[in-house]
């Protein structure tokens, strides 16, 4: 069960949000696991697997770190946040993209934060 979680929405998303919930007590910060990975599940259910990049990458793109007036912490926290969703997204389609050359590929455009190029790829996958 918990490497399907994992695989469903990265391990370098809800683990440290399950782990120090834990660790700590905090129901907050578990609840909030928890309903991430209850959003996630309905974007598979209802978009697709390979849709879930593409909406998670445009919710992080929707936080402060990108506004014009957003000092340098906040930037930073937003590189940071990128980097891990694009790496526990890639990591998820490793293990849940069946065609290994798909998979890679898709997985090689979110590593490289490539967003075009993934949903072009997700095209000719669609198509193929």
């Amino acid at each position: 069960m918990q490497d399907k979680l994992l695989t469903l929405a990265g391990a370098g998303i809800v683990e440290p949000l399950v782990s120090t919930a834990l660790e700590q007590g905090d129901g907050d910060r578990l609840e909030a696991a928890l309903n991430l990975l209850t959003i996630y599940r309905g974007i598979v259910c209802d978009d697709g697997i390979l849709a879930l990049p593409i909406i998670a990458a445009r919710t992080l793109q929707d936080s402060d770190g990108l506004r014009p007036d957003a000092d340098l912490d906040q930037r930073m926290r937003y590189l940071e946040s990128s980097r891990d969703l694009c790496s526990s997204m890639a990591a998820m389609l490793l293990a849940r993209i069946p065609d290994p050359s798909w998979s890679r590929r898709l997985a090689m455009d979110l590593l490289n934060a490539d967003m075009e190029s993934y949903v072009r790829h997700v095209r000719e996958l669609a198509e193929s």
